[in-house]
């Protein structure tokens, strides 16, 4: 098959799954730091939802993030997250979290 799910991307099994083609890797990269980007890892989630819980995650614009977050992509060397927002990969400046 042409791409890969999100299982197949990381660690952990993720409810959501979205296709990303193979082809798209090479040229997707975080529009922050223009490194390449990979799916986010179970204990990365686990971090970020209980800074979530404590109400300390916040996006690049200072706003609380307050939707569950269903996965997402961390840049390369895990500056920066973007999230999946309704089975859609987010990689707008604005909505990344500093991991």
């Amino acid at each position: 098959m042409i791409g890969e799910t999100m299982d197949e991307r990381q660690d952990a099994g993720e409810k959501s799954q979205i296709m990303i083609a193979d082809w798209a890797w090479q040229v997707l990269c975080c529009p922050l730091t223009g490194s390449q980007l990979r799916w986010v890892t179970e204990a990365e989630l686990q971090r970020l939802s209980q800074r979530q819980q404590r109400g300390e995650l916040r996006d690049r614009l200072g706003r609380a993030v307050k939707e569950p977050i269903e996965g997402g992509v961390v840049s390369d060397g895990g500056r920066f997250f973007y999230p999946l927002v309704d089975g859609i990969l987010s990689l707008i400046e604005a909505e990344a979290i500093e991991m």
